[in-house]
């Protein structure tokens, strides 16, 4: 028998009564059903791809991981939610060997063909498979590892994992602090100022100076001073779209920190199409860079910000007096740093031959270190390729490294670069 119209009025009035109380359970599906549902879907998607191959299979594995982060995403009281929160596997699905598959399949195009998504995907991977006891024995190489990790962790939406990744690398650090060298010293502050940083946690960042006081020291300030510290986490500030806490952070560290700073918020400031502010920092700058002894990094970010907001004459006259003032008796890992700061401006500068030209000789300079220290510059290095569109490169630089995780920050770092 069929309903009447004013049966049907008079059930939409219980379920309007119902919503205006203490429970929707009679009107609508619960969170485990609408749960259960999207896991339905993922379901499909994935039993779909098995019979698939090429694009068509990456599409829908990629689908069947899209649902899943609904369910976490939409759903998080859900029973399913939570299980797929912890990696674990239900049926034969789990956000991980997901993940895993989804990068198997996309790598053999991504190596021709760069894109952040596939690199970071690849670079997950390959941590998912890294033995942190490779590095036991390795102070240096394993606070360095574990930063990487962390750094690779936020990106990827762990939270959690990173922040006991950063625990265990700021514990390594301390381990190393007696027998580091100061090439050691400043790379492993750089790496847990930037992953401390992307965390969340510049005021542990800020306190390096303290906790590290011996790696500090160690550094020497020919490495690593007050300032270095200060301008990496404003790099990470601005280069996590974090602006507005870069200014903050600037203005709370007072005027003698604005000129090793205000070059990399005018590029923070230029990101966000903030042009007047931009454009009032990068005078406020060019005054300091004129009257001060600066990082060829930060003269760098300043010439870049310079040519983004139309002055280019001013930029390339200020990327050549720093080529022309490089001090060729400084140590060969902070001359093949400043070659890559150097390479990156020209690259952003439309000088690509330059900057190869520089890349070459930071690759150069970089092989003439210990080993640890040359695996450690593979990043940076990576990084400086892909801003010179030189991303094959880049990518090839994995196959000097032995161990996986090592290969995943590389390829961590050339996705900060490459094309969406």
């Amino acid at each position: 028998m069929s309903k009447s119209p004013s049966f049907l009025r008079l059930a939409g009035m219980v379920c309007l009564s119902l919503s205006l109380g203490l429970t929707l359970a009679a009107c609508s599906p619960s969170v485990e059903e609408q749960a259960k549902k999207v896991f339905a879907e993922a379901q499909q998607f994935y039993d779909r791809a098995q019979s698939q191959s090429g694009e068509e299979r990456l599409t829908s594995l990629q689908a069947a991981q899209d649902r899943l982060q609904q369910i976490v995403a939409k759903f998080p009281a859900s029973t399913l939610a939570s299980q797929l929160a912890q990696g674990q596997t239900i049926g034969k699905l789990s956000l991980p060997s997901l993940s895993d598959a989804i990068a198997t399949e996309a790598w053999p195009s991504c190596q021709d063909n760069p894109r952040r998504a596939c690199l970071l995907g690849r670079a997950q991977q390959l941590a998912r498979t890294a033995d942190l006891n490779a590095y036991k024995d390795d102070a240096f190489t394993r606070s360095l590892a574990l930063s990487g990790l962390a750094r690779l962790q936020v990106l990827s939406g762990q939270s959690p994992e990173a922040s006991k990744s950063i625990d265990l690398a700021l514990k390594a650090a301390q381990d190393l602090s007696a027998a580091a060298s100061p090439d050691q010293a400043l790379l492993t502050l750089q790496a847990l100022t930037g992953s401390l940083t992307l965390l969340g946690q510049v005021d542990q960042a800020w306190d390096l100076q303290t906790s590290l006081a011996a790696l500090v020291a160690k550094a020497g300030p020919g490495y690593w001073t007050n300032a270095d510290l200060a301008r990496r986490i404003v790099d990470e500030l601005v280069r996590s779209g974090k602006t507005k806490d870069a200014a903050a952070f600037i203005a709370q560290k007072g005027a003698a920190a604005e000129a090793e700073l205000l070059p990399r918020l005018a590029n923070g400031q230029m990101d966000d199409g903030q042009i007047p502010d931009a454009k009032r920092t990068i005078l406020k700058a060019a005054g300091f860079a004129r009257e001060q002894a600066l990082r060829v990094e930060t003269v760098m970010e300043l010439a870049i910000a310079e040519y983004r907001s139309g002055l280019t004459t001013d930029a390339n006259t200020l990327i050549q007096k720093t080529i022309e003032g490089k001090q060729a008796n400084a140590p060969a890992l902070i001359q093949a740093l400043d070659l890559i700061a150097i390479a990156k401006a020209q690259a952003r500068t439309a000088r690509n031959s330059a900057a190869e030209a520089n890349l070459n000789e930071a690759l150069a300079k970089a092989q003439t270190l210990p080993k640890p220290v040359q695996n450690a510059l593979a990043g940076p290095i990576a990084e400086g390729l892909s801003q010179a569109g030189r991303f094959q490169e880049a990518v090839n630089l994995t196959k000097d490294q032995s161990n996986p995780l090592a290969q995943a920050l590389v390829l961590m770092a050339i996705s900060q670069m490459a094309p969406k």
